[in-house]
């Protein structure tokens, strides 16, 4: 979308270009001949080159999983395609991607925030506790984390600590 106007000025250039080709008198629709045949090659390479990179994708998934091979040091990318294997219940490979993006952004609360639930919906429960526990640290007004940090710490067994985290969420 942002080569729109760029690419353009590009054509145009390469207009000017063609046109000064003016070898031979053979004419093709009112046209010197190879000016014709130019513009045909360049069309069809750039036609080519067009249709190679117009992908049909399976799925929101596979498309942002190829755009992750594509961008490989786009955190953002990353935690796109990792909230999308959570998604899809591919919880142990959208944790790995959180670990991998945390070396980097280790004060982003929504990070830890979908480490720990993803933790948690595998039943790593002490994993989820310390995850949450530092997502609610780090942004005090999410009641998603401090109801799964509530949720968390019912499963462990822990009632009180529960019901202040549910409740707190239910405050924000």
């Amino acid at each position: 979308r942002y080569l729109y106007v760029p690419s353009m000025g590009f054509a145009m250039l390469v207009a000017l270009g063609l046109r000064q080709l003016k070898w031979g008198h053979v004419k093709l629709l009112g046209q010197p001949a190879i000016q014709f045949a130019a513009a045909g090659v360049l069309g069809f390479a750039l036609a080519a080159s067009s249709s190679s990179q117009n992908t049909v994708y399976a799925n929101e998934t596979t498309f942002y999983l190829h755009l992750n091979s594509m961008t490989t040091n786009s955190d953002m990318a990353k935690m796109n395609v990792a909230n999308l294997l959570g998604e899809g219940g591919r919880f142990a490979e959208a944790v790995s991607l959180y670990q991998e993006i945390l070396q980097h952004e280790p004060d982003s609360w929504e990070l830890h925030c979908n480490n720990g639930y993803a933790d948690y919906l595998m039943g790593k429960l002490g994993d989820a506790e310390r995850y949450l526990t530092r997502a609610a640290q780090l942004n005090s007004t999410s009641p998603g984390t401090f109801f799964y940090l509530g949720l968390t710490e019912l499963k462990l067994g822990r009632t009180q600590q529960a019901a202040e985290y549910v409740r707190r969420a239910s405050m924000i």
